[in-house]
């Protein structure tokens, strides 16, 4: 998100690619991958989420897909294309889902978006502002099938459908999964941190421990995971300004 230079230029000792692997809170240091320690005053958790895969028999056969990082998105764009598919299956009707079928439409592929809610977006949106989402989405070619689910991913050599719950079944070249995440805890739960569905945060954004903050897609706040990039914003913002002496809280008008 930033230019290769940003760190450098603002004195932040950036270490591209070197896993933490321990958060020492008696000796307040981070141990690394490469053995070296880090003393701290204060730390950031910031680890993130990954892909959540439901039980969906046939998951990992080619022409299925998680969607998290741009390598994901190349792979699916190239198989759409090696393949020449006509018709893509996604799993999940959520902000992720309907932003990742929208931009398979434009690469002319008939998209079915399969949703356990009553309506799109059913989490964040009422019935009424649903409806019109859902006129959206069949005006921009999408069809959504409200209170759907998958069973099985069906293929040979790769994707040729999805078998629904309901017994029915969609003819497809390609399944996007788009299920949601699970937060990356391990780290802060190796340091016994207090996770529930996520690091356990305040509104200063700081754990349980008073001297370690989280931010992002691994935080849970008030018992709840916010996993949009603009609450993940005004995280790190609050996270930042606490750390620094200032007094900041975390507010987010709209639910995800």
């Amino acid at each position: 998100l930033n230019r290769r230079d940003w760190a450098a230029s603002r004195s932040v000792d950036e270490r591209r690619g070197l896993t933490v692997t321990a958060i020492d809170r008696a000796a307040r240091e981070v141990s690394l991958a490469d053995g070296e320690r880090l003393p701290y005053d204060r730390v950031v958790v910031a680890t993130g989420a990954r892909p959540l895969v439901p039980p969906i028999e046939g998951i990992g056969v080619d022409g299925s897909f998680v969607l998290r990082t741009i390598d994901d998105a190349v792979q699916i764009q190239q198989h759409i294309r090696r393949h020449r598919c006509r018709t893509a299956v996604v799993v999940g009707g959520g902000l992720l889902g309907l932003e990742a079928a929208y931009h398979l439409t434009l690469l002319d592929v008939r998209v079915l978006v399969l949703d356990r809610g009553p309506w799109p977006l059913s989490r964040q949106l009422d019935e009424q502002a649903g409806a019109l989402v859902w006129e959206m989405l069949h005006d921009l070619g999408i069809e959504l099938l409200a209170r759907t689910e998958a069973r099985r991913i069906l293929a040979d050599e790769r994707v040729t459908g999805v078998e629904l719950l309901d017994g029915g079944t969609i003819d497809a070249e390609l399944c996007l999964i788009a299920t949601g995440v699970v937060p990356n805890v391990e780290l802060a739960e190796a340091a016994g941190l207090e996770v529930v569905d996520g690091v356990a945060v305040d509104e200063a954004m700081r754990t349980s421990d008073p001297h370690i903050f989280a931010a992002g897609d691994v935080v849970a706040h008030d018992g709840r995971r916010h996993g949009l990039w603009p609450a993940c914003v005004e995280q790190a913002r609050v996270a930042a300004a606490t750390m620094l002496g200032a007094e900041a809280a975390y507010r987010i008008g709209v639910q995800p």
